[in-house]
């Protein structure tokens, strides 16, 4: 948002869509369960801040044996961890996100060794219970220990300003996750 060609979004306004932790309240008509509840999700705004709100069909239960910074960085990237777990000889992989403009890279070499392929997409094309099934399998394989995410900056929320700053000097790797 700081430097593109969206419009100035109005004020007051918080930024940061991607969030996880401890269900602290329960809106209306919403089971009061929850409360308590380790979550991982997306929201429209408000990321960067302690607390955060958060709808209840965005929050997603985070599973068994993934800490919150992990289910974060699964939520909507992992590429390159996934590349070393393509079957050589007939391993598919779709890269899409490109949060720093740049697309994840691959040493062309590995790729052709393994005879294996890298494809990108738009994962919007993808139908929300598609984008559920592969976040699924994506959080099944990090719990086993099959999948691990890049994670390449965890920053308190008081050096927020660093997190875009890295994006656009390209030099965030992985997933950059701002805690309170």
């Amino acid at each position: 948002m700081r430097r593109t060609a969206l419009p100035d979004p109005p004020m007051p306004f918080s930024p940061g869509f991607e969030v996880a932790g401890t269900v602290v309240a329960a809106g209306p008509g919403v089971d009061p369960a929850t409360v308590g509840g380790r979550v991982v999700g997306t929201t429209a705004c408000g990321g960067y801040a302690e607390m955060a709100v958060m709808s209840a069909a965005s929050a997603l239960p985070r599973p068994d044996g993934l800490d919150d910074h992990t289910a974060l960085a699964l939520l909507g990237q992992g590429s390159a961890a996934a590349f070393d777990l393509l079957t050589p000889g007939t391993g598919r992989m779709v890269v899409y996100g490109t949060t720093s403009r740049q697309a994840p890279s691959f040493d062309p070499l590995a790729v052709y060794q393994r005879g294996v392929s890298v494809i990108g997409f738009a994962s919007m094309a993808l139908g929300p219970e598609r984008r559920a099934e592969l976040r699924e399998e994506a959080f099944s394989l990090a719990a086993a220990g099959d999948l691990t995410p890049i994670i390449g900056a965890v920053l308190p929320l008081s050096e927020a300003a660093a997190a875009p700053r890295a994006f656009e000097q390209r030099t965030a790797i992985g997933k950059t996750i701002l805690t309170p």
